[in-house]
């Protein structure tokens, strides 16, 4: 816990924030998004190329800026020993929770 906390940190303080542990893949050569989706669907913890991440959306309170980041999750014999942000600047990500 006291891992998601430094995320959690930093961001502003007077916003609104869902994190979520979650899993990505990327599509292998051939394979399609929608592929990738129908094969792999309620199972991608299962990928072979899988990675798990922390994902936080956030929010100003009074909407006006909204951010959104992607957490590598490092393990050592099977315990979270840090979390690595992932960066993309081109990386958007909305919820419909926090409008």
């Amino acid at each position: 816990m006291d891992k998601v906390q430094g995320v959690i940190d930093d961001f502003l303080p007077d916003m609104y924030l869902i994190c979520a542990e979650t899993w990505t893949a990327s599509a292998e050569k051939g394979e399609t998004i929608d592929s990738l989706s129908e094969k792999w669907a309620g199972k991608l913890s299962e990928h072979p190329n899988r990675v798990e991440r922390i994902t936080c959306i956030a929010k100003t309170k009074d909407g006006r800026e909204s951010f959104s980041r992607l957490y590598d999750i490092v393990r050592k014999d099977d315990k979270i020993v840090d979390f690595v942000q992932f960066r993309d600047d081109n990386m958007v990500m909305e919820s419909n929770k926090l409008t």
